[in-house]
């Protein structure tokens, strides 16, 4: 993964980021999961599938949130990031909207990303989001971008070549 936005904030790439209302992140943390109690990194850049778990108990004022390979089961008992947040309840509103961003670099290091799904609730009589089956969940849509011919290292090589062309030529 890149670095994150060159704003002074986000230096850490491959990370989740928790912002409310502002392009610097309140908190955030590298991208990783547990296994039993093995703490193991999850790479955002090999383009797997992965699910995003974030809850937020009222009561409690806890957010936590957990990221994992969408195949993984079970799916991991202890949270990547477990902080209190008692001001999300002064910044949630009866109707409002809910959105989640993703950024990479230019070039090769470029890259789409994809919410398949997402199931949420809000209390009442099922406190719980409904459960997300991946098999009916779409596909993300195909690949269009055109990619070069050559890969940087082809392209240094020939132009290194080139160069020492033109100076054995004078």
């Amino acid at each position: 993964m890149v670095q994150g936005f060159e704003d002074g904030y986000h230096r850490m790439g491959n990370h989740v980021g928790v912002n409310f209302n502002s392009l610097q992140s309140d908190f955030e943390g590298p991208v990783l999961f547990y296994k039993k109690e093995q703490k193991e990194e999850l790479l955002l850049q090999t383009g797997e599938p992965v699910k995003a778990d974030i809850l937020y108990d009222g009561n409690t004022k806890l957010l936590n949130i957990t990221v994992y390979l969408a195949e993984m089961t079970p799916s991991p008992v202890r949270p990547m990031i477990s902080r209190p947040v008692p001001k999300l309840s002064r910044i949630i509103e009866e109707e409002m909207y809910v959105g989640f961003t993703a950024a990479t670099g230019n070039g090769e290091r470029s890259s789409a990303h994809y919410i398949m799904g997402w199931s949420f609730s809000s209390g009442g009589e099922h406190p719980v989001a409904a459960k997300l089956n991946l098999s009916d969940l779409p596909h993300p849509p195909t690949n269009t971008s055109e990619k070069s011919a050559y890969s940087s290292k082809e392209i240094g090589l020939i132009v290194a070549i080139s160069a020492l062309e033109i100076v054995l030529e004078t």
